[in-house]
């Protein structure tokens, strides 16, 4: 909606976590326990490759076995619903551990030194490079693999490589660095004083190395992004504003689905995205967009290719950008104006539409199967400029349109729009498409200058009912559209007769309106006696 918020003069950008620090500094081996033996091996602290702090934990090499090491924290910790550990590890030789499927790189947690839980997080096929990992396991996921018989209490953490043959024999491969478990990083403030609340403003308090919480990451080109990523809190608006940024979310597996989000709080929040790249690396948890307050969000040329579902509300406004094999978007009274929705990966629909008129100059392509738009509320709409491409016929599961509102839809095609999209009615639907078509009136003087504001109406011949009124623009033009039957007669008029403007005599014409709409040039003549 563009609603400019500058003046509630909020404050400089602020950044937090609700991550907690379970164990973030590891000057002692104490606690430790080395799996797999080798506890001779372990070094603390490790002051060359940490990724947080001053240093970290690391394990020296070995070859044919799973080692690792564990920590006790001391008693058992709570991890809140929906939240997850969230550990840094580290193997510099990845060519030598197994795949990701059979545990190459795992995340532990237990109860005991010999009884905890196994997540495969990487292997030698998707840690290619190696380097640090942020690793996040919501601990309430199935776990790949178990020791022992650990219980519900979550007590100690750590990590293990399983190298199935040949490994590094010299050097200290293995790292563990902070571990934490939460979700949220949170975005408030900003202002045009103070600066926005930006993504490279959130990377750099979340990069800075006494953090390092790995939820908004600089990487080469852009950011990667895991966690819920919230753009203002119930308490606190946020005026967030960036542009041309890409942003990947981060392939997390032993997560829910709703892990990855973006989401905005506080109807006072401001959220304008131009040329945002958002992209999933993963399948489990794709990142979804929630708008939980009706704030003013603003998106223009963006592009979202493989995420998960978007939900926007009545103050949303959505410009020239492109859904790409995302889940499902649901409108509920949002603004979509030259937007591309490309395949989908919901089950039924790509788009969720509670007020047809409002999506406009759309194109939707349809990957193959199912339907481009629901609707979920009957009416008669104006549904101006969109296309269709690949869907199949009325009344197949695959049509474009799916009236599932229980009533009556009509749809008012105008603007150039495919003239009859094919519809599947639900139960209790009916839906009717009426192609309408154009009425153009351009007024003119002697010299064939265009006259604005004059005012210019058309009728039906047959009942004298009003097609349009309107004022010409600073083209000389007034234009309509027109839904009814075809061919059908009309009379126009025109006048401009203001106060203090140049006045001219009123004139009429007749017309009809044909299949292609109506379109004519009226010249005034000035009235140099009034």
């Amino acid at each position: 909606m563009w609603l400019y918020i500058d003046l509630l003069s909020m404050a400089a950008p602020s950044y937090t976590t609700d991550l907690t620090d379970l164990l973030t500094d590891m000057p002692l081996t104490t606690g430790w326990t080395a799996l797999g033996g080798g506890a001779g091996g372990l070094v603390a602290p490790e002051t060359d490759f940490f990724i947080q702090g001053s240093n970290c934990i690391s394990k020296a090499g070995w070859s044919s076995a799973t080692k690792g090491m564990i920590y006790n924290m001391g008693s058992g910790q709570t991890v809140a619903g929906g939240k997850a550990i969230f550990m840094w590890i580290y193997y510099w030789a990845p060519n030598s551990m197994a795949t990701e499927t059979n545990g190459g790189m795992q995340l532990l947690i237990g109860s005991a030194t010999s009884a905890f839980k196994q997540w495969y997080i990487r292997g030698s096929d998707t840690l290619v490079y190696g380097g640090w990992v942020c690793a996040v396991v919501d601990p309430t996921i199935t776990a790949d693999a178990t020791t022992g018989s650990p219980t519900a209490t979550l007590q100690y953490f750590g990590a293990q490589a399983n190298i199935p043959s040949s490994g590094p024999s010299k050097g200290q491969p293995l790292g563990i660095d902070a571990i934490r478990h939460g979700r949220d990083f949170t975005c408030t403030n900003g202002d045009v004083a103070n600066g926005y609340a930006t993504f490279s403003g959130a990377a750099a308090y979340n990069d800075d190395v006494s953090r390092r919480y790995g939820q908004i990451q600089a990487i080469d080109g852009g950011f990667l992004q895991q966690g819920r990523f919230l753009m203002g809190t119930p308490s606190t608006a946020v005026d967030f504003r960036d542009s041309n940024k890409t942003i990947l979310v981060a392939r997390t597996n032993k997560v829910s689905a709703s892990f990855n989000t973006f989401e905005v709080q506080n109807a006072l929040s401001r959220v304008d995205w131009t040329n945002i790249s958002l992209s999933a690396l993963g399948t489990t948890a794709r990142g979804n967009f929630v708008t939980t307050d009706n704030a003013d969000i603003n998106f223009d040329s963006c592009a979202f290719t493989d995420l998960g579902i978007f939900g926007f509300q009545s103050n949303s406004t959505i410009l020239s950008s492109t859904f790409r094999r995302c889940n499902l978007i649901t409108q509920t009274l949002a603004a979509f104006t030259n937007c591309a929705f490309d395949s989908t990966n919901d089950s039924i629909k790509a788009l969720l539409v509670n007020d047809p008129s409002k999506i406009s100059a759309c194109s939707f392509i349809s990957g193959g199967t199912k339907h481009a738009i629901e609707i979920s509320v009957p009416g008669t709409y104006t549904f101006s400029g969109n296309t269709f491409s690949g869907y199949g016929s009325t009344g197949t599961a695959d049509a474009a349109i799916y009236n599932n509102s229980g009533g009556a839809v009509t749809l008012n095609i105008t603007g150039g729009g495919d003239a009859s999209p094919t519809y599947r009615n639900g139960a209790g639907a009916s839906t009717t498409i009426v192609a309408a078509v154009d009425l153009t009136v351009t007024v003119v003087d002697k010299n064939n200058a265009p006259i604005q504001n004059a005012q210019t109406a058309i009728y039906l011949s047959s009942s004298d009912a009003e097609l349009m009124n309107e004022d010409t623009d600073i083209n000389g033009i007034a234009a309509a559209s027109y839904s009814g039957s075809t061919p059908a007669n009309i009379y126009v008029r025109i006048r401009k007769s203001s106060t203090g403007s140049t006045k001219y005599y009123p004139a009429s014409t007749t017309g009809t309106i044909t299949a292609s709409g109506f379109s004519a040039t009226i010249t005034l003549i000035e009235d140099t006696t009034a």
